[in-house]
């Protein structure tokens, strides 16, 4: 009887000690309001600093993510942040540690989608390839798209607006539309534009010209004596060939379908921009 009692008061005991272990982990994963969902193109990353979020808000960025990604055709880590102490940082050198933080051992392809409630800021912040596929004005019309919502407290809202609009840009067909297609009409257009004020002005220009009469008004009956020979010039046509001006070498960002970048304290490159609020 008594090993009995004594086995069932072990096995309550062992019981009660797995379980706690088993909870601890998932209550300190609630209390930092951090989540991690890996999906088909994303790596998606929920760090609620701030406690702004409800856990149906966080399902709910990870649904926007699954279908904003669909046609990106690189895998992104994405990064939704709320902060409520910055440190006495600025957004930018914050976010640029937190980033790093969260992110270590991923692959830098990364974008982060910021609310700093110290700094009353959005910003977005960009690594890796994500860097090439938002320029400056693309970061800045997708903060557009989530002024309203943070300054009406919708957090999730903002955060999911700033989120779609951003990876619409992001799109293959997009970023081949504006870095190469485009260019190429723009430049055709010019070139058109050119050729036919040239030829506008060069008609214009012949039909003023002064055509000489006949000589045969100028030659008397009984012949005629050369005694001084001169030419007269009556059209001039000057080319000019531009000279080069390109330098062997250039600094500054890798190229004008990107966005600017700067390096955070570790030296890695993040490109980025925010919103007051």
């Amino acid at each position: 009887m008594k090993k009995n009692i004594i086995r069932s008061l072990t096995i309550l005991l062992f019981a009660i000690m797995v379980s706690g272990f088993l909870c601890f982990p998932i209550q300190a994963a609630e209390k930092t309001g951090q989540r991690q969902q890996t999906l088909k193109n994303a790596n998606v990353y929920i760090v609620d600093e701030a406690n702004k979020l409800t856990e149906q808000e966080k399902d709910s960025l990870v649904k926007t993510v699954e279908k904003s990604t669909k046609r990106i055709g690189t895998k992104l880590n994405v990064l939704f942040l709320t902060i409520q102490d910055a440190q006495g940082k600025s957004v930018i050198h914050y976010s640029d540690d937190r980033m790093e933080e969260i992110l270590a051992g991923e692959s830098e392809d990364s974008i982060a989608f910021i609310i700093d409630f110290d700094n009353r800021t959005t910003y977005i912040n960009t690594m890796g390839k994500a860097i090439e596929m938002l320029s400056d004005d693309k970061i800045e019309k997708a903060l557009t798209a989530g002024d309203s919502y943070v300054q009406n407290k919708q957090y999730e809202q903002c955060f999911s607006a700033m989120a779609t609009r951003a990876f619409s840009y992001m799109t293959p067909i997009k970023l081949f539309l504006e870095k190469y297609l485009l260019k190429v009409l723009l430049a055709s257009g010019v070139a058109m534009i050119f050729t036919v004020v040239w030829v506008i002005f060069a008609v214009h220009t012949h039909n003023k010209a002064n055509i000489a009469p006949s000589a045969s008004g100028y030659i008397p009956e009984n012949g005629y004596e050369i005694r001084d020979k001169q030419e007269n010039y009556v059209r001039m046509f000057t080319t000019r060939t531009q000279k080069s001006t390109q330098s062997s070498g250039s600094s500054g960002s890798s190229g004008s379908s990107g966005g600017s970048s700067h390096r955070s304290s570790s030296g890695k490159s993040h490109g980025g921009g925010g919103h007051r609020f």
